[in-house]
């Protein structure tokens, strides 16, 4: 395997994690979602948001390189 089909393949599993992610916490309600669960983010809320800030940063990463 190739460096390039590493790369696209974790870029696709990646794809497909957020989305299967985001669909099951958008069958949430508001307070579910938001809710203390006593994880490392504490809430769902708090599990995307640094899921979301690390994948920018990782972006930028690609981007500078």
């Amino acid at each position: 395997m190739s460096k390039l089909e590493l790369v696209r393949g974790l870029y696709d599993y990646n794809e497909w994690a957020n989305n299967h992610v985001l669909k099951t916490a958008s069958g949430l309600s508001e307070e579910e979602f938001s809710r203390a669960q006593g994880a490392s983010f504490e809430s769902v809320e708090g599990n995307l948001a640094h899921i979301m800030g690390a994948q920018v940063v990782w972006l930028s990463r690609w981007q500078a390189g």
